[in-house]
């Protein structure tokens, strides 16, 4: 039987578990013709959860454009062609049977070259053309967005916009008070950048979004949905070696569903799982990525490292505290806390409920040997 985790992108269906609290409050305030900022660190299921809402949401007749700025390769041109694409898209085989393909870009006034493939139409607008004038292509897509029924627009890693000309941010503030009926809805994984988008009095979204901010899917939820898959695929977890797992990967639903996939590899078919298999899968995912963790390593300054090594062998203690410069070798904390910057704009470290961690349960394993 296939394995039955999945980790390195977004996952849907059985794959999927918790965050209903979070897809029925999205569904609620976009139903209500709310904006909303969905928050998230990264890998916390962020887009798995906006594909659940739009699943949800497909039933009810709405109409719903979904794009991705991360996909926009810090080109304007693509980030517009792929908004008016997914526009067209969106709009459904209804209202496509009563309009042309020619008809539809008909209604931009910067025109777009148009190429058919396997998945439909494309619509093609040079960058320097959108460069001088965002306005009228994401307008234009906009109000097309707009006269469909109950039109919603999902932007996700909207912070990307923020690196393309034009202040966008505040192109879509303009756009969505222009057409309230399109419900938007915006999410990022940078969450200091989308905080000060839409939760900062000065940001260009702040008082228009209501926000989500994802945090871990509880411990016992993740634990039922561990046992659960394996009992699934029909290797028998005891629950306490299911939270077991949870407790060494969490709390990154990725991260659980990575170690559990490789606890499964080390299990064979019908046998019950054992806590050496869970220490097996622990050690296989840490070596699986070690070239990564090398290389990552590798472009790190030594006092970086120094920081990153401890913080990894002594998990909870506080970096000011004088254990932890001791095993740092620095004189004062000020030298700490410009390392664990560093470190935090690189996604490597962060501080969770207070305490400052190595996100990647793997790399904090491949970081005991580096002592």
């Amino acid at each position: 039987m296939a394995n039955p985790f999945k980790f390195g992108a977004p996952v849907g269906g059985d794959h999927f578990t918790g965050r209903r609290g979070e897809i029925a409050e999205i569904v609620g305030r976009v139903k209500d013709h709310l904006n909303v900022v969905v928050i998230s660190p990264r890998r916390f299921g962020k887009t798995s959860l906006l594909d659940a809402v739009c699943e949800k949401l497909s039933g009810s007749r709405g109409t719903i454009a979904r794009v991705n700025a991360m996909a926009a390769s810090d080109d304007i041109g693509l980030f517009a062609s792929r908004l008016v694409s997914a526009v067209y898209a969106g709009r459904g085989p209804w209202h496509r049977a009563k309009e042309s393909i020619a008809s539809f870009a008909g209604g931009f006034r910067l025109q777009p070259a148009i190429s058919i493939g396997a998945n439909g139409p494309t619509f093609t607008f040079a960058a320097e053309a959108v460069r001088r004038d965002p306005v009228s292509v994401l307008g234009d897509a906009y109000a097309q967005l707009a006269t469909a029924p109950t039109p919603m627009l999902f932007v996700d890693e909207f912070q990307e916009l923020t690196r393309l000309p034009g202040n966008l941010p505040g192109v879509f503030k303009g756009l969505a008070d222009e057409h309230p009926t399109v419900s938007l809805v915006v999410a990022g994984s940078k969450q200091h950048m989308m905080r000060e988008l839409a939760l900062d009095a000065r940001g260009p979204l702040y008082g228009m979004m209501t926000a989500v901010q994802l945090g871990p899917i509880p411990a016992i939820e993740m634990g039922d949905f561990v046992q659960r898959r394996f009992n699934v695929g029909g290797k028998p977890i005891a629950r306490e070696l299911a939270d077991r797992i949870v407790a060494l990967a969490g709390p990154v639903p990725n991260d659980i569903q990575h170690l559990a996939y490789d606890v499964y590899a080390a299990v064979d078919s019908g046998r019950e799982v054992t806590g050496a298999d869970v220490d097996e899968g622990m050690q296989a995912a840490s070596e699986h990525e070690s070239s990564v963790f090398a290389d990552t390593y590798a472009n790190l300054t030594s006092n970086q490292r120094r920081v990153l090594v401890a913080l990894a062998a002594e998990a909870g203690v506080s970096p000011q505290s004088r254990a932890f410069l001791a095993l740092t070798g620095y004189a004062n904390p000020s030298g700490v806390k410009r390392a664990l910057a560093a470190l935090e704009d690189a996604g490597i470290v962060a501080a969770w409920d207070g305490a400052w961690t190595v996100v990647n349960p793997f790399l904090r394993r491949w970081l005991t040997g580096q002592a």
